[in-house]
């Protein structure tokens, strides 16, 4: 399950079962709501790239088409700073946010730097 928020119980250790299950298939991103949660495999796995990246652009966050990753969330973000008042505010929590905010900037500059 893409996103957790669709769960009947949504408690601590469902949402650990959920995120294990998924990590054991290399699904290293799951939605809780409108939440991205990112769990570091601590090994690459093909989930980067420009390929990768393509298909996340100009889609936003449709959990129908494309599942969850950090690129479909810089995609969202792009979009809303674009609309009329609506601020966009991104956080990164974690001991790796460095890393999240760099995927996160390389989506944005690989594809809306001379938009």
């Amino acid at each position: 399950m893409d996103n957790l928020i669709w769960l009947d119980e949504l408690s601590e250790e469902v949402i650990q079962d959920q995120i294990k299950q998924r990590y054991n298939e290399k699904k290293i991103y799951t939605y809780v709501g409108n939440i991205l949660v990112s769990v570091n495999p601590y090994q690459k796995f093909p989930q980067y790239g420009e390929e990768v990246m393509k298909n996340y652009v100009r889609k936003g966050f449709d959990h129908d088409s494309q599942p969850p990753h950090i690129y479909a969330l810089a995609d969202e973000a792009y979009n809303h700073m674009r609309a009329p008042r609506i601020h966009q505010n991104t956080t990164a929590s974690s001991r790796n946010q460095v890393i999240v905010i760099r995927f996160f900037l390389l989506f944005f500059f690989s594809f809306y730097s001379n938009k």
